[in-house]
Order: C-alpha cells, then structure tokens, then sequence
C-alpha cells in the first residue's frame, strides 16, 4: 500500500539509498529516517519492511547494540507490513529476508515466492530467496537454489 505523504516516501528512499553501503553509520542514519517515516505514515508498509531489513542487517553483521530488541522490532515490523500489504513485492521480499535472519525459513520461502511471481524481474527478491532454501538442507530445495542461481547468472552475466 503505497503512502499518500511525500515526505514520508522520500525518507524511505533516502533510507533504502544509505543500506546499499551496509556501514554502521549508514544502517543507523537509515533506521532514524525510517522511524520518521513511520511517525509521518504509520500505515506505510515500505516503512515499515525497510525498517525490518536494516534492523535485521544491523544483528547480522554484528553492529546491534541490543539484539534482542532489535530482533523484536524488526520481526514487529515485519508482521506490520506484511499485516498492511501482504502482496507488494518489496514488502514480501523485506519480510522473507528478515523471517530468514529470524530462523523463520518456511514463512521467509513463502513471502518469497509470493515476491517473484508478482515481480519476476526482482533479482533481489530471487538471491534473497537462496537463504532460506539453503538452510532448510532439503535436496528439494537445494536444487531449486540451483536453478535460481543459474537464472540469475544466465539473466544478469
């Protein structure tokens, strides 16, 4: 569900724009601009995924502060913007990446795959899709991983 406020859609930009840097300060800078989002918008879904990813890279690469709060907020987040826009694909692509940090793989593959049949073309959603599918250790699985890394590979040389 897309925001009918300006500003708060331009935080979100401006936000996902610092998380392609993946710095301490970025991911920080980033979470602020998106709880400003929030404050503008709370029923902006975009804000509230994007929110979820940079929490969930913050525990990954080891820069949270309190993890276990920001393994709470970001699964909160999560299941808000899957709650307001369970069909938009950047929202099903956060929400499968952050279920995946999580220990959520079943419920991460699901959103995922939800992603790429709305956005087929979303090579993001596709990687993402690769994390869970290799923790699950299923043969099943690790083949269809296979033929998403050779489409990505055939599609993006």
């Amino acid at each position: 569900m897309p925001t009918a406020n300006l500003d708060a859609w331009s935080l979100v930009q401006r936000a996902r724009s610092y998380t392609l840097s993946f710095t301490p300060k970025a991911l920080a800078d980033a979470e602020e601009l998106l709880c400003e989002a929030i404050e503008l918008d709370a029923e902006y879904a975009a804000a509230h995924a994007a929110l979820a990813s940079v929490l969930s890279e913050t525990v990954i690469n080891g820069l949270s502060d309190d993890i276990d709060s920001d393994r709470n907020l970001a699964l909160e987040s999560a299941e808000k913007a899957y709650a307001i826009a369970p069909i938009d694909p950047f929202v099903l692509k956060m929400c499968g990446a952050t279920w995946a940090c999580f220990g959520e793989p079943k419920r991460s593959i699901t959103a995922l795959r939800r992603a790429v049949n709305v956005a087929p073309f979303d090579f993001g959603a596709w990687g993402f899709m690769g994390w869970p599918l290799v923790g699950t250790g299923s043969p099943r699985d690790l083949d269809e991983l296979h033929e998403i890394m050779v489409r990505i590979i055939t599609a993006a040389p």
